[in-house]
């Protein structure tokens, strides 16, 4: 691998990748990736996968695993634009500064299947709008696990995206093409996910599609 990107949008996409529940063993990782002359950063908590295009220059392709903690506490320290390459371990450049960082070997971050059927498209803001919405409905609950989560049904022409804590209710609807049936349920991590990846595109419509996972691109 020879990319060089930015210190900046290295940072952001970092910051996109969803660490592992404490209960959950082994330590949070990140994949770095080549594809088609762009770089991607990936990472997955066993219940949210994400996959984050960002900026960057492709001279050699290259795919590597690393511990997400470990890059992230570097790459807070860099600044301007940032080498990355392959010998034996992950070295960063940017500037005068100079950092290895050893790689993870026989880990496995997966690479999900893009479907090409999309269910449907919805103007960001009204996505986030309704995912904020929802996720100010869910509660903490040992017993009832289902509270800290945030449903997205489709059906009857409706895409309704609903969340309660037993005492409010949120609900959003959106009109859906016809013919189509599905839901899906999520954590209230995941949806605060998506905000922070959508949250800033205020022109854009998002994507929705299954793999058999409901993904947003």
């Amino acid at each position: 691998m020879q990319v060089t990107t930015d210190a900046s949008a290295l940072n952001e996409a970092l910051s996109l990748i969803p660490r592992r529940r404490r209960e959950t063993p082994g330590e949070s990782l990140v994949r770095l990736f080549t594809k088609d002359g762009k770089l991607y950063v990936s990472g997955s908590n066993l219940e949210t996968h994400v996959i984050v295009e960002t900026f960057g220059q492709v001279l050699e392709d290259g795919d590597v695993i690393a511990e997400l903690d470990s890059m992230n506490a570097i790459a807070a320290t860099l600044m301007g634009p940032v080498e990355l390459s392959i010998d034996d371990k992950l070295l960063l450049r940017a500037g005068r500064s100079k950092i290895t960082l050893n790689l993870i070997a026989d880990a496995h971050i997966p690479e999900l299947p893009v479907s090409e059927d999309i269910l449907f498209r919805i103007a960001a803001p009204r996505l986030v709008e309704a995912l904020r919405r929802a996720v100010s409905c869910t509660t903490s609950s040992e017993s009832i696990s289902i509270l800290d989560n945030v449903a997205i049904l489709i059906e009857n022409e409706r895409i309704t995206v609903v969340a309660t804590d037993r005492i409010n209710l949120a609900r959003t609807m959106f009109s859906a093409p016809p013919d189509l049936k599905a839901e899906y349920v999520f954590s209230r991590n995941a949806a605060n996910l998506a905000c922070r990846a959508f949250g800033d595109l205020t022109e854009k419509k998002i994507e929705a599609r299954c793999h058999p996972h409901l993904s947003f691109s």
